[in-house]
């Protein structure tokens, strides 16, 4: 007579699978993170660049509007009123460069020429916002 065959796994075959998972799970998670923050830091900077664009069409739809950028990656978009149409926090670790304040006129164009820098601190790089005075168009990310 033949033996009945075992079914399942050895106790071996499980910690040597396990262990083969903690090896990949150790080399990909450092990769997962560095990809989580270059997320972080495209969702802020297109975050900003669409409420600069926002903030345009608000000027030319109802009078001048006002753009105030703070460095903790918070901002605040007010009307020709004063009162705050729009605020809104960048991801964690995702900070503007320098505050400023960026006024759009009732034609659309800036106040002035600004490069706005998006850094992230978790992977020390930083994506750039450009505004046209004279057109007073936003480009960027």
């Amino acid at each position: 007579m033949r033996p009945a065959s075992r079914r399942g796994f050895k106790l071996i075959e499980l910690i040597l699978a396990m262990a083969l998972m903690a090896v990949l799970l150790a080399i990909a998670l450092p990769y997962y993170r560095k990809y989580q923050a270059r997320s972080a830091l495209r969702l802020g900077a297109s975050t900003l660049a669409a409420d600069l664009r926002y903030a345009r069409g608000l000027a030319i739809k109802s009078g001048p509007a006002t753009v105030d950028m703070r460095t903790s990656g918070r901002y605040d978009i007010t009307d020709t009123n004063a009162r705050k149409v729009r605020t809104q926090t960048l991801p964690d670790k995702v900070t503007i460069a320098s505050g400023s304040t960026l006024v759009f006129a009732e034609n659309g164009t800036a106040d002035r020429d600004v490069t706005i820098s998006v850094n992230s601190s978790a992977l020390n790089e930083a994506l750039s916002i450009s505004v046209s005075k004279r057109t007073g168009q936003v480009s960027g990310p």
